[in-house]
């Protein structure tokens, strides 16, 4: 039989469409999977991260307070940072901290004492008062981990001291007198002795050779904007600095309540007593970066007081997280505190800190309707960081402020997780 009889079928190329469909269909669906697999893995990192780079700024703190005996302070309460320095430097010249006190005491309307013929220390002058924000708890960080000069009289302007003469300075020490604008004859010194804080992550622009910070203007609280030379310290997976409170000044988380001898600054800006912490991050509202603020635990103080600053404790008092050392509270990777602070009073007007490690809020002057059944009406049972839901619901807020819950991925020293959220019950 011929062969011709059973002709070969020419030979097929490509795909039909149909298997070319089939195909795309499945790289959708893998892709599908395999980004937000992606993402959460990449996100886990970047916490994990941060929280590392949390862990070493608390080592730095710890061995601080090995080295000179005493926690750094948060630079909210002038007399703890007086006697702190005074403490860690026994034979510090007075200039020091009168130059010091000069960037941190302002009048009732926010000047320095460089304006309109102020004084040359404002720490003897009545119309000064130290502002709890000149600087700020970020900036205290780095001003005491940064290293301070072996002049023992001298350990902030002093050879590696934190300042140095600005271009063009005037050493007041070298002129042997005094003036009202001293504190503006030095900028931050990006060499000083013994610092261990990566000079990238700090805040410094440099311009004309001298060295300043770039944080420093109005916040979304309306506190006075101050501009210094001190900077902070962001870590690298997050664009809001590490928060750094001192144990002896948790107690104003909720501001002061003044009878009499309130600073001078105080009637326009009562809101400013609150020790926190909001950045000034070029125009970013309260939804953008929200506030720190200490922590509460829920280990309920046994021997409570009746009044603190100054506000009548309305049920139970809850002592704070690290109740006798300090708080390091990150923005996480996301950037926002979150939180429940919008600057509309203090005391009972103050809102709520969050408790670690339920999130739930708390605030001892305060009766909260959604009271927490362990705790007592001084806590709210809404918890996991809902801040927007109690806002609306506790304490007044007329309209929700960050929309997602902004502290989940928030971290400090004493969460063993990456983020808060994971430590929810």
């Amino acid at each position: 039989m011929s062969s011709h009889n059973n002709p070969v079928k020419a030979a097929r190329h490509g795909f039909t469409l149909v298997e070319i469909l089939v195909v795309i269909t499945i790289i959708g669906i893998l892709t599908a999977i395999a980004i937000p697999a992606i993402n959460n893995a990449v996100g886990t990192a970047r916490d994990t991260a941060i929280k590392m780079e949390l862990g070493t700024i608390a080592d730095l703190v710890q061995r601080y307070s090995e080295e000179y005996h005493d926690y750094p302070p948060d630079f909210s309460d002038w007399d703890v940072v007086e006697r702190h320095f005074r403490k860690a430097f026994p034979r510090i010249n007075d200039n020091e901290l009168r130059i010091l006190a000069q960037f941190t005491h302002v009048t009732s309307s926010g000047a320095r004492c460089n304006t309109g013929g102020g004084p040359t220390d404002p720490r003897t002058n009545t119309s000064y008062s130290h502002y709890p924000h000149a600087i700020d708890r970020a900036e205290a960080l780095v001003f005491c981990l940064g290293g301070f000069s072996k002049d023992i009289q001298r350990p902030f302007t002093g050879v590696g001291g934190p300042l140095v003469l600005a271009t063009g300075g005037t050493d007041p020490y070298v002129t042997g007198t005094a003036t009202n604008s001293d504190f503006l004859q030095y900028q931050y010194n990006t060499d000083r002795d013994g610092g261990t804080l990566d000079m990238v992550r700090l805040s410094v622009t440099v311009s004309g050779g001298n060295a300043t910070s770039s944080d420093d203007g109005s916040n979304a609280l309306g506190f006075f904007a101050l501009a210094d030379p001190f900077p902070v310290y962001t870590p690298k997976n997050s664009s809001v600095p590490f928060a750094y409170f001192d144990s002896r000044t948790y107690d104003t988380a909720f501001g002061t309540v003044y009878t009499s001898g309130a600073p001078v600054w105080y009637a326009s800006q009562p809101v400013a007593s609150i020790n926190c912490y909001c950045p000034a991050a070029g125009g970013a509202t309260l939804a953008d970066v929200g506030a720190a603020r200490p922590m509460a635990s829920t280990t309920i103080d046994t021997t409570p007081p009746t009044t603190i600053q100054g506000s009548t404790v309305a049920g139970t008092v809850l002592e704070f997280a690290n109740k006798n050392t300090f708080q390091l509270i990150s923005g996480g990777r996301d950037g926002n505190y979150g939180g429940t602070m919008s600057g509309t009073g203090v005391g009972s007007a103050a809102h709520g800190i969050s408790v670690f490690p339920l999130g739930i809020y708390y605030n001892p002057f305060f009766t909260h309707s959604s009271a927490n059944t362990t705790i007592g009406a001084t806590a709210s049972s809404i918890g996991k960081y809902q801040d927007d839901d109690v806002m609306t619901s506790e304490y007044g807020v007329s309209s929700r402020i960050f929309g997602v819950n902004a502290q989940l991925d928030n971290n400090t020293n004493f969460c063993d997780s990456s983020i808060l959220g994971n430590e929810l019950p």
